[in-house]
């Protein structure tokens, strides 16, 4: 009888642990596949969102955005086939910094490109926008995690 009991209790152990899915610094398992189609339009859509662009300049704003995720595709395949191991000077570090650099001058064309699209009042619109994203994102995720507000079922109090 107590070896049922004990068995029954670490099957339920088990199965609970496992339900609970791979905890931080745990194996995630695979990323999902990385889209530009559809950063692109998520990315154009909170422009247009945040600045009320008209069609067209929508559509340039998503051009941008495609053109840009594609080349970043493009370069993640790359490394890729040439192996995460294979650094080309044999310093990660300046490896990283040379991949910030070229990544922020990227940023910086990007813009560039986006004043020529935008008046100037919608330019001023996205660069607030960016900035306040960018203070969410150094702020780091709510407490709780990525779930949004911490609301419980509808007639519910917050959780605690």
């Amino acid at each position: 009888m107590k070896k049922m009991f004990f068995a029954a209790v670490a099957l339920i152990f088990s199965v609970s642990l496992f339900a609970q899915g791979p905890q931080r610094g745990g194996e995630r398992g695979p990323r999902p596949e990385f889209k530009p189609e559809e950063i692109a339009t998520r990315l154009a859509d909170e422009v247009k969102k945040d600045v009320n662009l008209t069609e067209t300049q929508y559509k340039a704003v998503y051009s941008i955005y495609l053109t840009r995720f594609k080349a970043m595709k493009a370069e993640q395949e790359k490394r890729k086939q040439e192996g995460q191991e294979a650094k080309p000077s044999g310093d990660p570090r300046k490896d990283r910094e040379a991949r910030f650099a070229e990544m922020k001058k990227q940023h910086e064309e990007m813009n560039n490109q986006l004043k020529q699209i935008l008046t100037e009042k919608q330019y001023q619109k996205y660069e607030e926008a960016q900035k306040k994203k960018m203070e969410q994102r150094r702020q780091g995720p709510p407490p709780g995690g990525h779930r949004g507000p911490q609301q419980g079922a509808p007639g519910m109090p917050p959780r605690e």
